[in-house]
């Protein structure tokens, strides 16, 4: 018996829509000694305290970004909902991200539930960077 199948893989990113999960990106507010630490050592805050960046401006964000000692590892400590957080809010994300190495990019992509959306927000420049170092991004559109 033949099975005819469709490749689920879209033509071009415009073809993507954002598939709603089912998580809510809620944090509990954190408390005034993890506050005090945020705040005392700006910008080159402890990986564990990312998750305080969600939901706060994008300027503070870029600040932080921007004069990091290590963002590499501040990045990686995100979560999910923090880390689609700033794929919707900081338009220089994929800049940062294009700076790393393939494997690190594909990982931090892989943490996000729909990694393709995500990627496809990106403007055209970046992706086009992001593509070339990726094993995974250029599975989410043959034309992205």
């Amino acid at each position: 018996m033949i099975v005819e199948t469709t490749s689920m893989t879209p033509d071009t990113c415009e073809d993507l829509i954002e598939v709603p999960d089912n998580r809510i990106c809620d944090y509990d507010p954190c408390c005034h000694l993890q506050l005090r630490d945020f705040i005392q050592t700006m910008p080159n805050i402890r990986t564990d305290l990312i998750c305080l960046l969600y939901g706060q401006s994008p300027e503070l964000i870029k600040y932080i970004f921007n004069n990091h000692k290590d963002i590499k590892s501040l990045i990686s400590a995100a979560d999910h909902c923090t880390l689609a957080y700033f794929m919707k809010n900081l338009d220089n994300f994929g800049d940062i991200l294009a700076k790393f190495e393939g494997e690190y990019i594909d990982w931090i992509f892989g943490k996000l539930y729909n990694p393709c959306y995500y990627f496809c927000t990106l403007p055209r420049r970046v992706r086009d960077m992001l593509v070339i170092k990726s094993y995974m991004l250029p599975c989410c559109g043959r034309q992205h």
